[in-house]
């Protein structure tokens, strides 16, 4: 039997106009220090990039939270949020993987929407626990 237990959740909403200044503004500088080469490839291939980077960056502040990575600067490339079939994935590498890792969390479950407006993300982090029957 497996017992699933939640360790932390995150949630954040963010104005797509936020993002589409800061691309204005920085570019491609901007996008390489916050995407991973999947989630630029991704965003900037749609008709309106904005909404779906806002996506994603309000899709690393929820896993952060979830995973406890509170009082840092949150780690943009090792936090990479995906949709690559029905369900979005989250993945973690380098220090946000370690911080799970220490967490006990076993898995970051995530949902996101957007309007024209605004993005939102909320993210549970939880683990996979072995019991006797």
């Amino acid at each position: 039997m497996v017992e699933i237990e939640i360790k932390g959740i995150g949630i954040d909403i963010i104005e797509v106009t936020r993002i589409k200044d800061l691309y204005k503004k920085f570019g491609e500088n901007f996008t390489e220090r916050v995407f991973t080469e999947r989630e630029q490839k991704y965003c900037l291939g749609k008709a309106n990039p904005f909404t779906h980077l806002a996506l994603r960056i309000s899709a690393k502040e929820a896993t952060a939270k979830a995973i406890g990575w509170l009082h840092y600067a949150v780690p943009w490339l090792e936090i990479e949020y995906c949709v690559d079939g029905d369900r979005p994935e989250v993945i973690l590498t380098g220090r946000a993987k370690k911080k799970a890792i220490e967490n006990g969390i076993s898995k970051i479950i995530a949902s996101g929407s957007h309007s024209h407006d605004y993005a939102i993300c909320n993210a549970i982090a939880i683990s996979f626990n072995k019991k006797e029957a």
